[in-house]
């Protein structure tokens, strides 16, 4: 059992990577915020469909129903992978070269990214037990505003529209996360009947930078070797998840304390913001380094 989910989390993390590439091959580099919104929309859609209409099958027909459906999904998928994805021979590394991992921007988006990640994560993983423990709201309501950031995740078609109509993916990225950083700077000063629009401005600021970071990664290594970009900002996705909540659940046990909650993701927010801006500042006049601002 242990060795089958860990070849099917190679499998799907081996699927992610490359899929991302063809995305880099499909579509123009303006438009790659609306392909990157797409995929970004597909994985919170699937996940709610998987939680809510594989239990479904599960409770009337039994776990291996499920299971099944499972299989034919991954077969369609292989089978649509087959007949539909074409690669753009044109666009692929001629061969795998670590010079690419040298580009210093690419590691300072990642942990821009990571830190954006971990404010976002703490959010939604702590958030129901602070709004239960420390404001008296109730569990409906508490997990409500906790979960605004995943209703953001369903605009990102939208957003990475916008990020391609703007163009300005660097500043588009750094507005967003100071944006998150003020709300959170200012969120346990609101009275409890402002907590909603908070919530649901916050996610909309959350839901304008994924498009945007992963249309950037790709624009930093090339469209040759988006997979690349794409890894790195996985990985760095995965060490926000393990290291977010874990720093939240830390400082809570310490402090016991609300403000620090919101502080802690305020300041993850405010350096993810500056980050992201700080290759732009350094770096410009190096053409090997240098990002374009679409």
């Amino acid at each position: 059992m242990q060795i089958s989910r860990l070849i099917i989390g190679i499998g799907g993390a081996l699927a992610v990577v490359s899929s991302s590439t063809l995305l880099f091959q499909w579509f123009e580099k303006s438009k790659l915020g609306f392909a990157m919104g797409v995929f970004g929309f597909c994985m919170p859609a699937a996940t709610a469909a998987a939680f809510n209409g594989l239990g479904f099958f599960a409770n009337h027909y039994g776990w291996r129903f499920s299971i099944m459906i499972t299989a034919i999904v991954y077969i369609i998928a292989f089978l649509a992978c087959i007949i539909l994805a074409k690669e753009n021979r044109e666009k692929i590394a001629p061969s795998f070269s670590f010079k690419s991992l040298k580009n210093n921007q690419i590691w300072i988006l990642g942990l821009s990214w990571a830190l954006f990640n971990m404010a976002a994560l703490v959010y939604t993983t702590w958030g129901k037990t602070i709004f239960i423990r420390y404001y008296d709201l109730s569990e409906s309501l508490s997990g409500l505003l906790a979960s605004m950031l995943m209703f953001g995740a369903f605009m990102q078609p939208l957003t990475g529209l916008i990020s391609d109509r703007l163009g300005d993916r660097k500043r588009l990225i750094f507005y967003s996360c100071l944006s998150i950083f003020f709300i959170f700077l200012v969120f346990p000063y609101l009275p409890t009947n402002y907590f909603f629009p908070a919530a649901f401005i916050l996610g909309l600021c959350v839901s304008l930078v994924p498009p945007a970071a992963f249309a950037l990664a790709g624009r930093i290594v090339g469209s040759e070797r988006g997979a690349l970009g794409f890894g790195v900002m996985n990985t760095f996705l995965n060490l926000a998840i393990i290291f977010g909540p874990l720093g939240a659940g830390y400082i809570l046990d310490v402090t016991d304390n609300n403000y620090h909650f919101f502080f802690f993701m305020a300041g993850l927010s405010l350096l993810a913001s500056f980050l992201v801006m700080y290759p732009f500042n350094r770096f410009r006049n190096r053409k090997h380094l240098q990002i374009r601002n679409h």
